[in-house]
């Protein structure tokens, strides 16, 4: 009998050890479980404040690539524009200058093609120069002396005053002084080729400037284009 009893009493408290741990099991799985939600939680709600600021950033860099592809347009519009312009003087000069006699006819169109990316000067240049030769040959008339002269003279003005403000508008916009000012920077590094390009490089330098999204840059664009005082004066 007591063996009997004692027995029992063994299983009883094995029963009890075994209900306890179980319970202790159940109370750590809560814990965890828990504990898992909670930091589940936090960290969606740390990828969603962080999702915030990437999605700015995101938005900026698009707008920036917008700018920079915008000017890139402008850029390769000037340049197309600017040489299908010259390659109209010069042929308008070449078949003007044959149309009357002129030998030279060819070399005169291919500087006149070139003389038109320097504003100014290079039209006085590029009507001047053919001019020694009609008024030295007797065979010209007066009447062939006067072609010669108006004939460049007018293409060189459609092209300036007309053709290039419709296709460029306000990109090509340059104060006086920018232009005599590049044209001698451009022509003491690079000599006549500088003369050719330095209003061009100083277009695209103001188009950058332009579509760059800063008060500074657009400042300068205003500046190279004589517009700074207008906007102050506005202010």
């Amino acid at each position: 009998m007591p063996s009997l009893v004692g027995s029992e009493m063994c299983i009883r408290d094995s029963y009890l050890l075994i209900g306890s741990s179980q319970e202790n099991d159940g109370d750590r799985f809560d814990s965890l479980g828990g504990d898992g939600s909670s930091v589940g939680l936090s960290q969606f709600d740390s990828l969603s404040t962080d999702s915030a600021p990437g999605e700015a950033g995101h938005n900026i860099a698009s707008e920036r690539g917008s700018a920079r592809h915008a000017g890139n347009l402008a850029i390769q519009s000037y340049i197309k524009g600017k040489i299908g312009i010259s390659l109209l003087v010069g042929l308008a000069t070449g078949v003007s200058l044959a149309m009357i006699g002129v030998e030279l006819w060819l070399v005169f169109a291919l500087l006149g093609f070139w003389l038109n990316f320097i504003p100014t000067v290079g039209t006085i240049v590029a009507v001047a120069l053919p001019m020694p030769i009609v008024l030295l040959d007797p065979k010209f008339t007066p009447t062939a002396v006067s072609l010669a002269l108006l004939l460049p003279l007018t293409a060189h003005a459609i092209a300036g005053n007309v053709l290039e403000p419709m296709l460029f508008g306000k990109s090509l916009q340059l104060h006086p002084v920018v232009i005599l000012t590049s044209l001698m920077i451009w022509a003491a590094l690079w000599g006549v080729i500088g003369m050719v390009l330095a209003v061009p490089i100083t277009a695209i330098i103001r188009i950058r400037l332009e579509h760059i999204d800063s008060p500074m840059t657009h400042r300068l664009a205003d500046m190279l284009a004589g517009k700074s005082k207008l906007r102050v004066q506005a202010r």
